[in-house]
């Protein structure tokens, strides 16, 4: 996937398999374990086996044959690659602009009481056995939960719930625990931003965030969340689960950006200066 075409989409072709084509958009946001991967940055990020996930980006005329070594490499030599392009001066450039975000006065004002109040929620969310962990992963099966082999219950959410929890600090609505509880159990709680008919056939949670008060803004974390794997979720290990479950959810994890810069929410630089 080391292509990108005039529509910003990542292509790839591999022989035999076919065209694997996918939104640069998407790509950084459900495969951001590859490319913070060491592999990526050198040029090179491989399978052992042919990985199913990746069919649904495949092209419909392409065919799927056994598994096989995959490789996504780049055309562009190893001594090129580790060329630093952009150079320090841009780097620099960026960590200003970061720095002026940061103490911008159009940023959606936060409260300090209830930012504080849903860390400490989340925290206790975590260590709650009787209530799931959501994860940000496999994310065509939103709105899904199964059992992991520890006996607890995941489910499978997009951005959505950590939007949830933001728009809750937002307006100041300051939920104990049991309400949660309660909100889970009449399926209160959203893990999809849209319900399709598709969804709903499989999701136990079946609730859609639908408008809310980030609508125009970008969410973003500080600290990466991916699992950087394609482990199934029951094969992780459940405090590998928690821990991720913890910088997903948490408020002092992220921040917002209006739309039209929200691509700096992925720039290291950028996002460095977002943090207390």
């Amino acid at each position: 996937m080391d292509e990108i075409d005039e529509d910003g989409f990542y292509i790839n072709e591999i022989e035999s398999l076919g065209t694997f084509k996918i939104s640069k958009k998407d790509f950084y946001t459900y495969f951001d374990n590859v490319v913070a991967s060491e592999s990526w940055l050198q040029g090179v990020y491989s399978y052992k086996n042919f990985p199913s996930w990746a069919e649904e980006y495949l092209n419909s005329n392409s065919n799927i044959i056994q598994p096989l070594t995959i490789s996504y490499s780049s055309q562009v030599s190893h001594k090129q690659e580790t060329i630093d392009y952009v150079g320090n001066e841009i780097r620099n450039k960026i960590r200003e602009i970061g720095k002026i975000w940061y103490n911008s006065p159009t940023k959606i004002k936060l409260s300090e009481n209830s930012i504080n109040h849903w860390y400490n929620i989340v925290n206790e969310w975590k260590n709650d056995e009787t209530l799931p962990l959501i994860v940000r992963k496999e994310t065509k099966r939103r709105g899904e939960a199964i059992i992991h082999p520890c006996g607890r219950e995941i489910v499978f959410s997009d951005n959505s719930f950590a939007t949830w929890v933001i728009c809750n600090v937002i307006t100041n609505k300051l939920y104990s625990l049991e309400e949660i509880k309660n909100m889970l159990l009449s399926d209160e709680i959203p893990f999809m931003f849209i319900s399709t008919k598709s969804l709903k056939e499989k999701a136990k949670y079946k609730k859609a965030l639908g408008d809310n008060e980030t609508i125009g803004w970008t969410l973003c974390h500080k600290e990466a969340i991916g699992f950087n794997n394609k482990d199934k979720i029951e094969e992780i290990n459940i405090e590998t689960i928690k821990q991720h479950f913890f910088k997903y959810a948490n408020p002092k994890n992220m921040f917002l950006l209006p739309r039209e810069i929200g691509f700096l929410g992925e720039l290291k630089e950028f996002i460095e200066e977002q943090k207390d």
